[in-house]
């Protein structure tokens, strides 16, 4: 996993969040999801994501200066492996909420994961456990989200390294 695309989907989430109704939300997820599934580089990533939303004025107005186009992988392979696995199903999860406009779920599944995605590009895995506790748990909690459930093992096996 390449850290520069951690920081790039922190970016894109929070522009998602910022307003989850926007048709293009969907195209995004979609890259995201896509890079996730063929372990893309950062630099693909960005330039598939910068192709696609050219026609979109909005977001291709900003998108030069959203994006950092390096690649700065991070080496710890266990590490990739399970920041892969932790962010496939959640961002899964979001491309079917926003293919259904199911939005309130979406939502807070973005607000939580942009936060997540942060941690994780700093390397700041010692405290999983709590963000777990804290964010994880009471969000799947309250959406009935059984599929991100075995994601915990996960958690626990990020805070140890």
């Amino acid at each position: 996993m390449d850290k520069n695309m951690l920081i790039n989907f922190h970016r894109i989430l929070v522009f998602i969040r910022f307003d989850i109704y926007r048709l293009e939300n969907k195209l995004i997820i979609d890259l995201m999801v896509n890079s996730l599934i063929n372990n893309y580089p950062n630099s693909i990533f960005v330039e598939a994501v910068n192709k696609e939303l050219s026609q979109c004025r909005k977001i291709n107005d900003i998108s030069c200066d959203l994006f950092t186009t390096t690649n700065d992988c991070i080496n710890d392979v266990e590490l990739n492996e399970i920041v892969r696995c932790v962010l496939l199903p959640i961002m899964e999860k979001i491309q079917l909420l926003i293919k259904n406009e199911i939005y309130d779920e979406a939502y807070e599944i973005v607000d939580v994961t942009h936060a997540l995605v942060e941690v994780l590009a700093n390397s700041e895995t010692s405290n999983l456990h709590d963000f777990w506790k804290i964010y994880m748990e009471p969000l799947i909690s309250k959406w009935k989200i059984c599929s991100l459930i075995d994601l915990k093992k996960y958690f626990i096996a990020l805070q140890s390294m």
